[in-house]
């Protein structure tokens, strides 16, 4: 909830890295809040993914590393989150950097 309503300050600008990062990461970083059971995260985060990586698929290669754990988790979380990554892996243009590392998490080869 509050890094969606932190997306939506004016001093927020997705074309920052660091104003991008100072919200993702501290949502990443959080344990408790980015893995909370609803998956809500995930979603947030993989969707932003998306529309960052058309601007800066390097930020972008370097925050989808949130999800490189996905296999430690419980099934619920698991599938949430591996949702959130076939989800970036099958967006149309995706940079190579990011369906690179999409593919080395899902364990396939993606370019």
């Amino acid at each position: 909830e509050i890094a969606k309503a932190l997306t939506q300050q004016s001093d927020f600008n997705m074309k920052n890295p660091n104003r991008f990062r100072a919200v993702f990461g501290a949502l990443a970083g959080n344990s408790a809040g980015f893995h909370e059971a609803s998956g809500a995260s995930y979603t947030l985060l993989g969707d932003w993914l998306v529309k960052l990586d058309a601007i800066n698929p390097q930020t972008t290669a370097r925050m989808i590393a949130a999800f490189e754990t996905w296999p430690r988790y419980g099934a619920d979380r698991q599938a949430k989150m591996r949702a959130a990554l076939e989800t970036l892996g099958a967006t149309s243009g995706l940079s190579r950097d990011t369906g690179e590392m999409v593919g080395r998490m899902l364990g396939n080869q993606t370019s």
